[in-house]
Formats: C-alpha cells, structure tokens, sequence
C-alpha cells in the first residue's frame, strides 16, 4: 500500500513540475537565442512608405482613448503612413465624438444582439469595412487604454521586412508600474510571459502567440481570414486557429505598447475570473485538436502550444508549488517536497532572468517583497472559485461575462501618471507630471490610511443610527402611507464607486407618476447644465414629502446602504445612471470613493448649488480626504440639516 502511494505521489509531484521544465526549456532558448540583424527601416520598406491601419476596437472609453490616440500622433511615422480606425462599440459616452475631433475614422457598431465584446467588433469590422482596408499593407490591433512606444511603428515594419511572417506580437508592458505593487507585479509577468516565453516559443520553431494588444497583421491575409475567435481569451483563441492554418506569430521586442493593469483586488479579480473562464473553455475544446496534431510535420508547435495552454499563471503555479511541497513536507514526503521547492526556486530564476533581459524598472523589483502576499491572494482566488462554481455555474458565469464588461482602471481617477495630462485640468498644473504623480501617490496613501477605519465608523454610526432613529421610522412610514395609501419606500438604481450601480432607498416623498411627469418639467429645472434636476415647487411633491425633504428624513433609509457597504456616511452623493451618461471625464473622478449621506456641498447650501459646484466640492473633498476631514463634515451636517436651508 504504501508504495503504491509512493508511486502516486511521484506521479503526482512530475505532473505538478511539467510546466516548470517547459518554462525552464523556454527560458534557456530564449537567453541562448541570437537576433540576426534587424533590417534598418529604409532596408526594409526601401523609398516606399509602408501603409499602415491602426484599429482600436473601444467601449466607453471617452477618459483613455484620447491619450491613445496622442501617443500614436507622436510615435516616429517617418516611414509610415498610419490611418487610424476607431470602432465605437456601443458605446454611451463620447468615445466616437473623441475620437472624430481627434481625426480618426469612426465605425459606430450598434448590435447587441449578434453579440458584445470585443471580438465581436473586430469581426463586424472587418466584414463590414473590408474595402477600406484593402490598400494597406499591414493592420495593427491596439486596445483603447494603450500608449503606444516611439519607435512602434519603425519596428514592425522591420519585424515584418520578411514575407514570410505575416503575423506579429509586440510587447505588451504596463503603463502604470507606479500606480501600485500590483500593477508593477504585472508588469514583472508580463516581462515572463510576453518577453522571455515569446522568445523562447520562436526559438523552437513555435508560435509567439498573441496578447491581445499590440497585434500585426499582413491586411491581405487578415481580410481573407477574418476575426475567427468570439471567446473570453479571443488573442489565445485567435492563436490557436492561426496554428491550425501553419501560421506561427512572430515577437517583435522592439515594438511596444503599453497599457494599464488593475492595481487592486477588485479589478484583479473580475479580470481573472474571465481569463480563466475563457481558457478553460478553450482547453475543452482544443486539447483534443492539439493532441491530434503533435504527430504531425507541426508536432513541436502543437506540442508546444499544448503545454502553454496548461501552464497556469506564472504566480498561480509557484504557490501551487509551493503548498504542495509544504503539504509533502508535514505529510512526510520529504524528497517530494524537496523536488517541488527546487521546482520554485527554478521559477525564481526564470523570472529574475526576464527582468533582466527587459531591463525592468526598480518599481518591479521592489514589488518582488510583495509576491507572498499575492500568491496567497491568488491561491484563496483559486480555492473560492473550486468552492463556489460547479459545471453548470461556471459555465453560466463564462456565458454572462461574455459582454464586453469594463474592469475599472486607475487612469479613469486620475491615479497614475499614465493618462492623458488634461484630465487633470482644474486640479492641478496640466504639464506638470511629477506634480500630478505625486498628488495622486498622496492621495492613495491616504486612501488606504483612512478607508479600514472609516468602515469601521460606518457599520457602527449606522448601526447607532438605525436603532435611534427608530421611532421617526415608523412615524415617517405611517405618515406617507395615511397621505396616498402608496408605497413607503422609493428605491432606485444609484451608481457607486467604480461605477457599480446599486439599489438606494428613501422614503418616499413624490407622488407615484413622479418620474413619468418628469420629462414635461425638464424645462423648469433650476441646476445649469441640465446634468441633475431640482425644481424649487416641484408639484411631484407630496405634502409630506416636502417636510420630510426639507429636513433630510427622506435620506434616512440609506443607512442601511451604509451598513451593506454600498455607501458611507461621508462622501459625494450617489448619481443616477442618466446623470452619469452626462458627465465629462473629469466628472466621473466622483466616482471612484464610495458615496455617502453627506458631504460637502450637502453642507454648503444643498439643493442650491448648482452641478458645476457640487463637482467642485466632491472633488476637493476625495483629494484631501481625511479622517479629520470626515468627522468636522458630519457634525456640520447636523445643523445644517436642522436649518432646512437648500432642501427641496
């Protein structure tokens, strides 16, 4: 028996160190491999200019795009005449105006039926604007949050000089290492698994693989095959059918592009739970076409692709490594053990080795002390998704996930250097980047101080407040419901921090037809701009609407959106979504901290100050956040509520 354990785990501990020995393989390829000499841009394209077509397929991205679009600009075109497509995908913002102002041609894609995402553009795209792309000679994908190298262009059409290559991959880094350590790490997997693996793959005679942003084509060949990839992982999946044609992607180091990596937990999460998600539908369907190949004249780079495709993340696998060797160890399998902390350590190596070769920057480095905390951010990832998706959940969550869902990204508020100097106008000086870098590390310094502790203070100032405030609760709610015989409660869809809507409630203090008789009252609305409505003798208002509205008791039912963490009890009010539609860039810094029940202009004179105003305050207010701060606004609230002045 128990060398039939024995045995089991020697399997076992082979199968765990698979994917180490084929990164280790990759790794020695691609520092033994030699580059031949690039041909210099003139060698390559002679006196001709090379033609080429930059799309960016793009959902609401009004705040990102226009620092894209700069960084094109100014990229060395020397040789290059560059044409840029921008597919509005659809979109609810300004992203088509943008780009428009900004000279590039608009596609507007209005299809939610065929499907959203982004796959599903390209493919509209390309089937729909064909003969607008047939005079160029190579299309460059890039993403809407991007910041596109210098030399970008000079090295792809270097890179491809060679008719035989007809698809390439950039290098694909992170825009905002400074943001947070999470960003940096990012960038050091990026520098793995887009540098030194790409590297190696080409140096086997595999493909590079593509990676979603920074992609080449031949037009010729892309318009004969079209977009054929509509998963979660549409680069992997598009990969793997440019394999089955005898298609291998080259990597370009040379021709970067940049774009911004989640720098928190939330964000981090959501974009791990649909890359797994599309992998591992890709691993239901491809293995078995993989498998069947690896016999053939393409056997090393169906094998090859085969093993990419397993391999988990890098981080993700040195911590599965990692606990199973500790597991080994308390379960006294000591050589097992010993075997899979090699297997660790040769991981290190491998990655030291890339950051070397891509010369990465000291944030990197110092981001290293974090990976602990991060493996076990990632090993809990994996237990929860084993614990809470079966089959069929996770299949319906894939399904779900398919819409193209934004993740929110730091450059929307402002807190990294990455992004277009204009969206700190009224902030700070606009050509000042160190100053704008430094404010924003500020900022985030305080945030996290501050954000524990204020939770904190919320569950129990909303506690306390709930069960005070009790009686008034039950007087109010019998009062609105002796009025009209209506309901107590008006809930509605608010937005909240990042964007995620939530349900906020009040008690009710209109009449029930209040929204349908909205629209006739537009004209009357007192606030400039027409963002938000108030009318001073909005006839919408019950009688005991207008008291309980003038003294704040209409608000009062939103501490239980405190105590569920949708809110909190300082902080800019929550907007609805069509007030949002509205807001320019700069408006939706608002939000990126949690709402609350009062804040600034709550103080200042409410109802009376106008949209621009409000703005105004919200923003001084999240960049000067302080616990101190919050405490002076919350006892001002008090009388300032007391005094009914604004409310109405």
């Amino acid at each position: 028996m128990n060398s039939l354990l024995e045995i089991g785990i020697l399997i076992l501990t082979v199968l765990l160190l698979v994917p180490a020995a084929y990164l280790l393989l990759l790794a020695a390829t691609a520092l033994i491999r030699r580059e031949g000499r690039t041909k210099s841009l003139d060698e390559a394209a002679g006196t001709k200019r090379s033609r080429v077509a930059v799309v960016i397929p793009a959902h609401n991205e009004e705040l990102l795009l226009p620092a894209t679009l700069e960084s094109i600009r100014r990229a060395d075109r020397s040789r290059v005449d560059v044409e840029v497509f921008v597919i509005a995908d659809n979109c609810e913002d300004a992203t088509a105006d943008l780009a428009r102002r900004a000279g590039a041609s608009v596609a507007e894609r209005r299809d939610t039926v065929s499907g959203r995402g982004k796959p599903f553009a390209l493919r509209w795209f390309f089937d729909t604007f064909r003969g607008d792309l047939q005079d160029r000679d190579l299309i460059a994908l890039i993403d809407a949050d991007t910041l596109v190298d210098e030399n970008f262009f000079s090295a792809i059409v270097e890179g491809m000089a060679d008719p035989e290559v007809i698809v390439a991959q950039g290098y694909y880094g992170a825009s905002n290492l400074e943001s947070s350590w999470r960003a940096a790490l990012s960038e050091v997997a990026l520098a793995v698994s887009h540098h030194l693996r790409s590297l190696g793959r080409n140096g086997i005679g595999s493909t590079a693989g593509l990676k979603g942003n920074g992609m080449v084509f031949r037009a010729d060949f892309l318009l004969e095959m079209g977009w054929t990839s509509e998963s979660l992982v549409e680069d992997l999946e598009q990969s793997l059918h440019l394999l089955e044609r005898g298609i291998c992607v080259k990597y370009l180091p040379n021709a970067i592009v940049r774009g911004e990596m989640a720098s928190h937990a939330e964000a981090a999460e959501a974009q791990r739970k649909r890359w797994e998600g599309g992998r591992m539908a890709l691993l239901r369907t491809h293995v078995p076409r993989l498998l069947r190949r690896i016999p053939s004249s393409r056997g090393v780079a169906a094998a090859d692709a085969l093993l990419d495709l397993v391999t988990p993340p890098l981080v993700g696998y040195a911590a599965l490594l990692a606990a199973s060797g500790i597991g080994g160890f308390l379960f006294g399998f000591l050589g097992a053990a010993l075997t899979l902390w090699i297997g660790c350590l040769i991981l290190a190596a491998i990655t030291i080795q890339a950051l070397r070769m891509r010369g990465a920057q000291r944030s990197c480095w110092l981001a290293l002390g974090k990976l602990p905390l991060y493996a076990s951010w990632k090993l809990g990832f994996y237990l929860r998704q084993l614990l809470t998706r079966g089959r069929g959940s996770a299949r319906r969550e894939v399904g779900e996930k398919a819409a193209w869902i934004r993740t929110a990204r730091d450059g929307e508020s402002n807190q990294t250097g990455s992004v277009s100097p204009s969206s700190w106008n009224g902030l700070v000086d606009p050509f000042s980047r160190i100053h704008a870098l430094r404010r924003s590390r500020f900022w985030r310094t305080q945030m996290r101080l501050t954000a524990p502790t204020k939770r904190v203070i919320d569950l129990i100032g909303s506690a306390a407040a709930l069960v005070v405030l009790s009686p008034l609760f039950l007087a109010t709610a019998v009062l609105i419901w002796c009025e009209d015989r209506g309901p107590v409660f008006f809930k509605q869809i608010r937005v909240g921090r990042n964007g995620r809507p939530f349900l906020m409630w009040k008690f009710r203090s209109m009449y029930t037809d209040a929204e349908a008789r909205k629209q006739a009252l537009l004209a009357q609305n007192q606030h400039v701009g027409g963002v938000t409505f108030k009318m001073k003798d909005d006839p919408r208002i019950t009688r005991i609407g207008r008291f309980i509205r003038k003294y704040s008791i209409d608000e009062l039912p939103q501490f239980f959106n405190v105590l569920r963490g949708e809110m909190a009890l300082i902080g800019p009010r929550p907007p609805v979504p069509a007030e949002v539609a509205e807001y320019r860039s700069f408006e939706l810094r608002r939000l990126r901290v949690k709402p609350g029940l009062s804040c600034l202009w709550q103080i200042a004179g409410r109802a009376e100050i106008d949209f621009s105003g409000q703005v105004k305050l919200d923003l001084e207010y999240i960049h000067t956040a302080h616990l101190v701060n919050d405490f002076l606004i919350l006892l001002r609230t008090v009388p300032a509520v007391l005094a009914g002045r604004g409310a109405y």
